[in-house]
């Protein structure tokens, strides 16, 4: 499998800055989540790495191989990819086989080669029983299947999926991310996956690259963004995360000293003296049963996995609302004093670096 390497990638639609310089360094085998809003430029980035756009700047290599530069563009065909779309596009009047099996004739892959490789293909995506079925009698689970069978029986270095569970419901979504997980396991291929869906991307990717406005604000892992987000954006995308304006007054190592409301806090986290962020989950929050760190007031009230989910309003300048999971219900309006039990802390000018997910050294994106 490529080590899939991009440096300095740049790319314009007229004179709207799409992509601003974009560097990755992916491991070879890894499972990436390219994450972020709408518009942010993750697809566009996408079909770089499928060979359907060129770029204005910078350099995209396999391995040593550069594939595309401004003066260098090797095609889609010559790259050992598979794609998967959210439209599946599969044919409809060829069967399931049919389908699976007709980009192996295109090669000119032997008659025995090929309909072993579609047999078993079609075994490991559970679709044996229903080769002989066209498109329109499967779920849209089953056609999923199938357009990934369809990509892997080609046997891929890199398999490019383009926001492919859009179409399906939250149970189906369930049960292909499940089928990613395996079939990225059984193959060993690099899976580069197109998201909006922060969950989609912490269920399957072994790294994931936040992006905003045609940038990368951070690259690692589903775990590092989570706890050690590098930018407020980050922290609020990830993990439905909050933010909370603090004071830092000292750093000792990986452990910084804030104030908030009068308070002094020894939490987690890099941040010089200064203003600056802290970064929080529902499980950094809880209800104080002494003095407590903050007062809030009870918004509104949910029940998810199996605890009661409570927003409430913090009497803090610059913060809206706050997650706080408790064991019973609250009414709206109850008055509550908050502790802060964890967290992370940035700095406040943090934006513009994203941390790199193999030697963890900041780096411009």
């Amino acid at each position: 499998m490529p080590h899939l390497i991009a440096r300095g990638i740049r790319k314009s639609f007229d004179r709207s800055v799409v992509l601003d310089d974009i560097d990755l360094d992916l491991p070879q085998g890894a499972f990436l989540a390219l994450l972020g809003p709408s518009g942010c430029g993750k697809t566009t980035l996408l079909r770089l790495i499928a060979g359907l756009e060129t770029c204005d700047a910078g350099q995209l290599l396999f391995d040593d191989r550069v594939i595309l530069s401004p003066d260098r563009f090797v095609p889609p065909e010559d790259r050992q990819l598979g794609m998967v779309f959210q439209s599946y596009a599969l044919w409809p009047s060829m069967s399931v086989r049919g389908n699976v099996e007709f980009a192996l004739k295109a090669r000119r892959v032997p008659g025995p080669e090929r309909r072993d490789r579609v047999a078993r293909m079609l075994e490991a995506v559970g679709l044996t029983a229903h080769a002989d079925r066209l498109p329109q009698d499967l779920s849209g689970g089953q056609r999923q299947r199938v357009a990934l069978a369809r990509s892997l029986v080609l046997r891929p270095r890199i398999l490019l999926l383009d926001e492919p569970l859009a179409n399906l419901d939250a149970h189906l979504r369930q049960q292909m991310l499940v089928e990613f997980r395996r079939l990225h396991a059984e193959t060993g291929a690099t899976f580069i996956l197109v998201t909006h869906d922060q969950d989609e991307a912490m269920a399957v990717a072994s790294h994931i690259a936040v992006m905003e406005a045609g940038r990368i604000r951070q690259i690692g892992t589903p775990e590092a963004l989570y706890r050690r987000p590098a930018t407020p954006m980050v922290a609020r995308f990830i993990g439905h995360g909050a933010t909370i304006p603090v004071q830092v007054i000292a750093r000792h190592g990986d452990r910084c000293d804030v104030v908030l409301g009068g308070a002094t806090l020894n939490l987690p986290g890099r941040a010089d003296p200064g203003a600056g962020w802290l970064c929080l989950h529902p499980e950094d929050l809880r209800p104080a049963t002494g003095a407590g760190h903050f007062d809030a007031q009870v918004i509104a009230q949910s029940f998810r996995n199996g605890r009661h989910a409570t927003l409430v309003l913090p009497r803090i300048a610059g913060v809206d609302t706050l997650s706080l999971p408790m064991d019973a219900p609250a009414p709206a309006h109850t008055p509550l004093r908050i502790e802060i039990t964890g967290g992370w802390v940035i700095d406040r000018d943090a934006g513009g670096a994203a941390v790199h997910p193999l030697s963890g050294a900041r780096i411009h994106a």
